[in-house]
């Protein structure tokens, strides 16, 4: 409990310290002079207490960080022992980023007290660009910092600020917000100053829900990914807090905020302190439920992400026959293709099986050998086994269990179930590729019909902020920007394996492919054959026999598929990795051959041959 309670710490007090000069000097400041309000009392207080909270949040900022490296490095050092401490704060990733933490919290502490008295024009800058620094030591250490690329660590900062920016706001909105006055220019004031921050709300929304897609798209694999972890389990109350503050700012942005200013238009002293009192209330309650929100997200980080497949769908089958009956409990794993299996065995008329059984799991896919050996189950208890097993494919499997109880003749059950991924999708790798948008007419279309939904929503958005449209039509610019940001990222976000999309740089020529045939010869012949029909003189002796490279399956996968499985092998498989022992042009060229063996372009025949011939008869191999 300690951990998530450090991180919802660091969190929430984050939040408050990139929210504070947000506040002050976008929203707080600006409503003032927009209103002509002079009660300098009243903003003088308002400031202190900002800066008040400001000053303890950077105080547990760092006390939180300092905690959560201690705990960090209690896993792997002696607490005790000074020098191990000093290698790990010096030496360590982690330990660097929370010596940077400890650094920078007072650097902004300062900055924001100093911008006050001197040199504004420095300290603002400077300001913004240490709480920049602060969100970059956080997002750092994410999962998202884990992801390829620098998209997923910029897109996390994004996330950061602005669901800082907008949570942290509601917090200095619901202790500053003047809620009773006995002068008009007060309820004026609180009318800007709601005005202002609605607006700068709904930016900081529209990008906390775009990153945040992404992010649920990168952490995330599936929908039962989502319910069957604790991560998609704390992600999902996460979403449900975050989308009840947004059903009240939208009460507040369509109905509480024009109704303030109906009041104000008609100098309504009653009816301005009913409606300012009831903002009062529900901004508090927003400000409450975001907390809980910063307290899901603290969690979250805390918990591994849901983001590699599962084999299969977490579930119970029975199977029983004329020889006897089981339950069996399908577990998924983290790594691919692996998967537990919970067997519960009986024999016929119900009667469990008696100790000392044995119980051999076979696993075969429905339409074509695998080669998998038998697995024996572990005895757990009386007619209750367990057995672990790696599928090297998606697809249609069978299950056959041999039950083998002592003097008595055995038994066989048979089952089929669907495995979603396999050990050949090791390394799959989410992603997002704006190239892929461009592909082809259809995805031109629908990126082109996305971004066009985006930019009118956002359009809609702005007009009825600034009152050229009526302040209903947000909602719906809202789901324009929604479905339009959906149809673009359809098309632009990819689950694949990481040079699936790479295209072959070596050209396909005569040359070519003759030079992949003797490569092909050389490392791959004796198991796949010199045709590729996988009848190699070492076939019979691999379990699962090796790919025949003539089969249809072939032109399902890319060449940059079949070069990271030429380079890394394939698990659970006799397909080694070559990634040693050919050079990276070698990698491609062979895959040319391999190609050939299906698609001999006869353009690319030496002069003088008749059609269809060269290589050593391809056409022989072609047919």
């Amino acid at each position: 409990m300690m951990y998530p309670f450090l991180k919802s710490v660091h969190f929430i007090a984050l939040s408050l310290l990139v929210a504070a000069p947000a506040f002050l000097w976008l929203i707080w400041e600006p409503a003032a002079r927009a209103s002509n309000f002079d009660d300098g009392d009243r903003l003088a207080r308002a400031r202190r207490r900002v800066g008040r909270m400001a000053a303890a949040s950077a105080l547990l900022f760092a006390l939180s960080g300092a905690l959560d490296a201690l705990r960090a490095a209690s896993q792997i050092i002696p607490l005790d022992d000074f020098a191990f401490l000093q290698l790990f704060f010096l030496n360590t990733g982690f330990g660097r980023l929370t010596l940077v933490k400890l650094a920078l919290a007072p650097a902004y502490l300062l900055s924001l007290a100093l911008e006050a008295r001197f040199f504004r024009w420095l300290f603002r800058p400077l300001t913004f660009l240490l709480a920049l620094a602060l969100v970059y030591t956080v997002s750092a250490a994410s999962h998202a910092a884990g992801k390829a690329g620098s998209l997923p660590l910029i897109s996390d900062m994004v996330h950061v600020v602005a669901s800082s920016i907008w949570g942290g706001g509601l917090v200095y909105l619901a202790a500053c917000a003047p809620r009773r006055g006995k002068v008009r220019s007060v309820y004026r004031f609180l009318h800007h100053t709601i005005e202002r921050f609605s607006n700068m709300a709904l930016m900081a929304v529209a990008a906390v829900v775009t990153t945040g897609a992404f992010a649920t798209y990168l952490h995330v694999f599936d929908l039962n990914a989502a319910r069957s972890t604790r991560y998609g389990q704390a992600l999902i109350v996460k979403i449900l807090l975050f989308l009840s503050v947004v059903g009240i700012a939208g009460y507040n942005l369509m109905v509480a905020g024009p109704s303030l200013s109906r009041h104000l238009r008609r100098f309504d002293m009653d009816g301005l302190q009913h409606v300012a009192a009831r903002l009062g209330r529900l901004i508090k309650a927003e400000a409450a439920i975001v907390l809980c929100v910063l307290v899901a997200a603290g969690v979250v980080t805390t918990l591994p992400p849901a983001d590699k497949p599962a084999t299969v769908i977490a579930r119970v089958e029975e199977v029983s026959g004329p020889d006897g009956w089981a339950r069996i409990a399908f577990w998924p794993l983290d790594r691919p293709g692996q998967v537990v299996l919970a067997i519960e065995a009986a024999l016929p008329g119900g009667e469990p099986l008696p100790p000392g059984s044995r119980v051999v799991v076979e696993l075969d896919m429905v339409t074509h050998s695998m080669g998998i050996p038998p697995i024996v189950a572990h005895e757990k208890a009386p007619g209750v086994f367990e057995a672990e097993a790696l599928l090297p494919m998606a697809g249609r499997w069978r299950m056959v269990l041999h039950l083998e109880p002592p003097l008595r003749p055995p038994g066989r059950l048979s089952l089929e179930f669907d495995a979603l991924t396999g050990s050949m999708l090791s390394g799959r790798v989410r992603r997002f590729e704006p190239a892929l948008g461009l592909l082809t007419p259809v995805r031109q279309f629908t990126l082109g019909l996305g971004l066009i939904l985006v930019v009118l929503g956002a359009y809609g958005v702005v007009a009825a902020r600034r009152g050229r449209l009526h302040v209903r039509i947000i909602p719906l610019s809202l789901a324009m920007v929604a479905v339009g940001g959906y149809q673009a990222l359809s098309v632009t976000l990819t689950d694949s394996i990481p040079t699936s999309f790479v295209p072959n740089p070596v050209p396909y020529t005569l040359e070519a492919v003759a030079r992949g045939a003797e490569i092909f010869a050389q490392h791959c012949a004796m198991c796949h054959g010199v045709e590729g029909r996988g009848d190699g003189v070492l076939a019979a002796s691999l379990n699962p026999p090796p790919a025949d490279l003539t089969a249809d399956h072939v032109d399902d996968h890319s060449d940059g598929d079949i070069f990271w499985w030429v380079t890394h092998g394939i698990e659970q498989t006799a397909m080694p990795a070559f990634g040693s022992v050919l050079t990276e042009e070698e990698r491609w060229t062979v895959i040319h051959f391999v190609r050939s063996l299906r698609h001999f372009v006869p353009a690319l025949e030496a002069p003088g041959e008749p059609a269809g011939r060269g290589l050593g008869e391809p056409s022989e191999v072609s047919r």
